[in-house]
Formats: C-alpha cells, structure tokens, sequence
C-alpha cells in the first residue's frame, strides 16, 4: 500500500509501524523515513514553483539537503535567478521602447506641424507670386498704353511745330 501510494505521488502518505512485528517494523520505519526525505525537497520545490507561477521571482529553496537533492536545489535557486534577471532586462527593454515610441510620437507630430507650415508658406508664396505677375502684366499695359499715348503726343506735337511754321510763313 506505502509503495503503491508512493509511485502515484502520494508522497505524504506512512505507513504505521506499530501494525508489523520483527524485522518489518525496521523495514517500515526505514521506508517512512525515506519517504520524509524524499517529500521535503519535493514539497519545498513546489512551493517554490508555485510561487514563481503567481510571479514571486524572489522565492527560493533554502533548506539543507544532500546529494541530488542539493543538485535540485541548486539548479532551481539558478533557474529562479535566471528568470529574474530576464524579465527585469525585458521590463527595462519595455520602458525603453515606451519611452521612444513617446518620442517618436513627438517628432512625428512636429514633422507634421513643419509640414503643414510649409504647405501653407508655400501657397502664400504662389498667392505672392500669383499677385506679382498680375501686377507685371498691368504694368506692361500700362506701358504700352503710354507708349502708345506718347506716340500721339509727339505726332501733335509735330503737327503743332509744323503748323506754327506755316502761320509764321503765312505772316510774312
């Protein structure tokens, strides 16, 4: 029953020695014995698995045990400490690209207020630009306009300077 009871798992389980006489009271008492050797580091490595699993990193085993036992404890305590380690580096890494994410935000959106800055100065520049042809074309027909106006002029002129000249002929 003891050994039974031991390969399921049932690792709390004894069996009373009282119920044996002779040499299998020994035999009991040995193989209870074994069996509280065995459950100690068995029960401790799952508390401390336990714990881990609910995100307690700091557990650990502490009691003193012997042979593989000792190699269990070990190698869990490292394990723990691993583990420790790499969740803080990832948590650091974490707040590192949170912290750039926010800055790229930030000048994801200045790069979009210098855009829009730039769109809008670039179209008050055409606006200007625009307005100054205009205002080159008013003022190439005006230009022609008195082009033209001056060519009248000096044609009067001319006919007044030529029609003087006859009046002064005709006078004398």
């Amino acid at each position: 029953v003891l050994i039974d009871a031991a390969s399921r798992g049932e690792l709390d389980r004894r069996a009373d020695a009282s119920d044996y006489r002779g040499s299998y009271v020994e035999v009991i008492g040995g193989m209870n014995a074994m069996l509280d050797t065995v459950s100690g580091p068995v029960q401790e490595s799952m508390s401390v698995l336990s714990r881990m699993a609910e995100g307690d990193l700091s557990a650990s085993m502490s009691g003193e045990y012997q042979g593989r036992f000792a190699e269990l404890k070990a190698n869990l305590n490292t394990t723990v400490g691993s583990l420790a380690r790499t969740v803080s580096r990832i948590r650091e890494a974490t707040g590192d690209v949170t912290s750039n994410s926010g800055r790229l935000n930030s000048m994801s959106l200045t790069m979009s207020s210098n855009a829009e800055q730039t769109t809008r100065e670039t179209q008050d520049v055409n606006q200007a630009s625009n307005q100054a042809a205009q205002n080159v074309e008013m003022v190439a027909s005006a230009a022609e306009e008195l082009a033209t106006l001056l060519d009248g002029a000096d044609g009067a002129v001319d006919c007044a300077s030529s029609a003087e000249a006859e009046a002064a002929c005709v006078d004398a």
